[in-house]
């Protein structure tokens, strides 16, 4: 689904630039931030179609993130597909919990397999744009 909205949540610059690159060679709109107390604000002005949430952000943890998220009437129907590279079957458990969570990815991540969950969860409707 070319053109769709992404916010992605990552404290790691580096890797934020990359996916943000990454993304808008696949015709994505793009945009980024570094700390989880802005999600919500950013969130519930832009209206991605996707949020892609690090499980691990400075201020807070992204299963925070995403469970404020669904309780505010402007964010709470945003999909969320939870990334992280300290993904382990508790945080997994936790994560499946929240609802808007569609999909979690353990980094690295192949390039493919990001597309793939992406356009898989943009089909099936869950977001409200």
């Amino acid at each position: 689904m070319s053109n769709a909205k992404i916010l992605i949540v990552d404290d790691n610059p580096k890797f934020l630039q990359e996916l943000q690159e990454t993304l808008e060679l696949y015709g994505f709109q793009v945009i980024c931030i570094q700390e989880g107390k802005s999600v919500s604000a950013v969130a519930s002005e832009e209206k991605p179609n996707l949020i892609l949430l690090d499980l691990r952000v400075a201020e807070l943890s992204g299963l925070q993130i995403a469970d404020d998220l669904a309780h505010l009437p402007a964010t709470h129907s945003i999909p969320v597909i939870m990334m992280s590279a300290f993904l382990t079957e508790e945080n997994l458990e936790e994560s499946m919990k929240i609802d808007e969570i569609k999909a979690c990815l353990k980094k690295p991540f192949k390039v493919e397999e990001l597309i793939f969950e992406i356009e898989k969860v943009l089909e099936c409707g869950y977001n409200r744009i």
